[in-house]
């Protein structure tokens, strides 16, 4: 459990949560900031494959046994899956239900991302090749699954809502930084990778910003 800028109360409220399990290891940190946070929890890590999810979402109770079953079926490098999508209150709003094969994740994250962050279980040798997550205040996720599809690295998404999503009212990756950085993660590759791929991603990425983006 990464327990990053939190307070002394709620350190020791998920203490007392964990209790004496032995499974569980708690992370503190008092850097506020995600990226920082993600790369230290999967660095000491101890298992090749990492499940994560945020705090205030849910996972569903097949959750771990739909992404165990997944793992030996498939040769992908990250596992994600379908997710119910529920406001502040926990009210069902809509459901994710991104592209599966990674031939067909891998055309449409052109245009839309074909993972919800949250949901997503990945090697950790995976993430040691790709160095980590290394930018974006609000699209870390975004940055790294660009990198790697461009580093030819597997994507695979279980058919299935294992998690439910929990969606603001203000949502950080639709702010103008949030199309912003992602304008920007396209525009990188284009000039390390110049193809048709990164060329249409950047295009897309780009109009949103101009077009969709709304709020500071």
């Amino acid at each position: 459990i990464g327990a990053n800028a939190c307070s002394d109360d709620l350190l020791e409220e998920i203490g007392r949560l964990v209790g004496d399990d032995a499974r569980v290891r708690i992370v503190r940190s008092d850097v506020p900031q995600l990226t920082f946070n993600l790369n230290l929890l999967v660095d000491v890590a101890r298992h090749e494959w990492l499940v994560r999810m945020d705090a205030d979402d849910i996972s569903e109770p097949s959750r771990i046994r739909e992404i165990c079953a997944a793992i030996r079926e498939t040769d992908a490098d990250v596992i994600g899956s379908w997710a119910t999508l529920i406001d502040e209150n926990g009210q069902v709003i809509g459901t994710f239900e991104p592209k599966t094969g990674h031939e067909d994740m891998r055309r449409a994250f052109r245009f839309r991302s074909q993972l919800c962050h949250p949901t997503v279980a990945f090697r950790k040798s995976f993430w040691t090749e790709m160095r980590g997550y290394l930018g974006g205040f609000v699209s870390e996720d975004y940055d790294l699954w660009l990198r790697a599809f461009n580093a030819g690295k597997r994507f695979a998404n279980i058919p299935k809502p294992l998690l439910r999503y929990r969606v603001h009212s203000v949502q950080a990756s639709r702010s103008r930084r949030g199309y912003a950085e992602v304008a920007a993660h396209w525009y990188r590759e284009l000039l390390y990778r110049p193809s048709w791929f990164n060329l249409v991603g950047w295009s897309v990425a780009t109009a949103k910003l101009i077009f969709r983006a709304g709020r500071v």
